[in-house]
């Protein structure tokens, strides 16, 4: 660090008192100068997490649940192979339990924009993007649908029947999105309480003839 006088001796016209002040502006001003940098910091963090809170993502397997099950299997057929000296068919089979674990379809609404985008994530890469945008958001209806097929063996037929109820947010009266669907109902209202919540709206069931405002709160 410089001495004061040896400054002054260079140049003389230039006051201690003077110079001493200099410092201190140049130590609060290089002390200023942090701190703002902190503060930026600081709103960058806080703006960052105000936005993910104004964003909710709807993440649902491409593949059937079935292939997830079994694709922890193949990769470890992959790494089998790989040690038995056949590392291309290995590296092929550990690719794709990877692609069938992490495939998703996503669905994310920004209350911020007031969009929501549909697309399709692949080892971290977005596909098939389409946005839409909204004004207001109406509330989720949960709708019933019934189902039933009949299967034909050599010895008798038999008719097999089921139902499952869907999550619906409507928007601006005619636009509707599928949120979720799920075969049992109570655990439908579990999984939309958190979306009810989040996008501010009520949830109505329309799955009997008297359609009725569901309690959230109680759920």
């Amino acid at each position: 660090m410089f001495q004061v006088n040896e400054f002054l001796s260079l140049v003389p016209n230039v006051g201690t008192d003077h110079l001493q002040a200099f410092i201190r502006v140049k130590r609060n001003l290089s002390y200023f100068k942090v701190n703002f940098k902190f503060i930026e910091l600081m709103l960058f963090i806080k703006t960052t997490i105000h936005l993910k809170s104004m964003t909710k993502k709807i993440i649902i397997s491409y593949f059937p649940r079935g292939l997830k099950y079994i694709a922890p299997i193949f990769a470890v057929a992959g790494v089998w192979l790989i040690v038995i000296q056949h590392p291309i068919w290995g590296i092929l089979l550990i690719i794709l339990a990877a692609i069938i674990l992490i495939t998703n379809y996503v669905t994310e609404i920004s209350l911020m924009e007031k969009s929501y985008r549909d697309y399709v994530t692949m080892m971290g890469v977005k596909l098939n993007i389409e946005e839409n945008r909204f004004n207001q958001l109406d509330r989720i209806v949960i709708t019933k649908g019934s189902y039933a097929q009949t299967i034909n063996t050599r010895v008798q037929s038999r008719q097999m029947a089921w139902a499952d109820y869907t999550g619906t947010l409507l928007m601006d009266s005619d636009v509707t999105l599928d949120l979720l669907t799920r075969t049992d109902k109570q655990e439908l209202l579990h999984r939309l309480k958190e979306f009810s919540d989040f996008l501010q709206v009520d949830v109505e069931d329309q799955t009997t003839n008297q359609h009725y405002w569901v309690d959230m709160r109680k759920i």
